[in-house]
C-alpha cells in the first residue's frame, strides 16, 4: 500500500498540485469561513500535506506556525518551494513521532483515506495526543466502508484507498477523546465521497 501511495504521487506530483492550485482561491475562502471555529493562532501539523497547497500556506499566510509531513518526496519537494515559510518532511504519517500536547491544530484533507483501515485507529490516537487540551482536528476522511481498494488508473497512475463508514468514523473518534464540532458528508464531482469532521480534543 505505501509503496502504491508513494509512487503515486511522486509520479503525478506537478500534476496534482496544478489540480489543488486551481482550487485554491475557493479553499482559502472556506477556510475563512471555518477561522472562528479554529485555534486563533498557534502550532499547526498539515498530515500529507502534499504541495502545501491550500492548508499550509493558508495558516502561514495568517501567521500560524505550520509544520507539513508527506510519505512523497516529490510532494514534499514541491511544498517546499511553495510555501518557504513552513516546516515539511519526507515521512508516513503513521509512523512519524508527534510531540504529545503540542499542537494546537493538526489538518488532513484527502489523505487519512490513503492509510490502511486497520491503522488508522493508531492513527487518530496520535492525532490526539498531539493535541493541546481543547485543541482542534479537522480531517476529511473516506465516505463510504471499505476494507482495501485500488485503482489502477487514478490519474495514469495505481492508487490505494481504505476507509470506514461516517458510523463507525463517529464511534472510533468518540471513544478515543474527541467530541464532535460537527461533520459533513461531501460528493466530489467525479464522482468520490468523503466525511470531513471537525473535532476537539476533550479536556483531561
Amino acid at each position: 500500500m505505501r509503496k502504491i501511495v508513494k509512487e503515486g504521487y511522486d509520479q503525478i506530483g506537478r500534476q496534482y498540485h496544478k489540480r489543488r492550485l486551481r482550487n485554491a482561491a475557493d479553499n482559502y475562502a472556506y477556510f475563512d469561513a471555518l477561522r472562528d471555529q479554529l485555534p486563533a493562532s498557534g502550532r499547526v501539523l498539515d498530515l500529507g500535506c502534499g504541495g502545501g497547497i491550500p492548508v499550509a500556506k493558508y495558516f502561514v499566510d495568517r501567521n500560524y506556525s505550520v509544520t507539513g509531513i508527506d510519505i512523497s518526496e516529490e510532494m514534499v519537494a514541491i511544498a517546499r518551494e511553495a510555501v518557504p515559510k513552513a516546516q515539511f518532511f519526507v515521512a508516513d504519517m503513521c509512523t512519524f513521532a508527534i510531540e504529545p500536547h503540542f499542537f494546537d491544530l493538526i489538518v488532513s484533507t484527502f489523505a487519512i483515506v490513503h492509510v490502511p483501515r486497520e491503522e488508522q485507529y493508531a492513527l487518530f490516537e496520535k492525532i490526539f495526543r498531539g493535541l493541546r487540551n481543547g485543541g482542534r482536528a479537522y480531517l476529511v476522511l473516506g465516505e463510504k466502508d471499505r476494507e482495501a481498494e485500488t485503482k489502477e488508473d487514478w490519474h495514469g497512475v495505481s492508487m490505494f484507498w481504505s476507509s470506514f463508514s461516517p458510523t463507525k468514523y463517529d464511534a472510533l473518534l468518540e471513544e478515543i477523546g474527541f467530541d464532535m464540532v460537527w461533520s459533513e458528508k461531501e460528493i466530489m464531482g467525479n464522482g468520490e465521497q468523503f466525511y470531513t469532521v471537525l473535532l476537539q480534543k476533550r479536556e483531561a
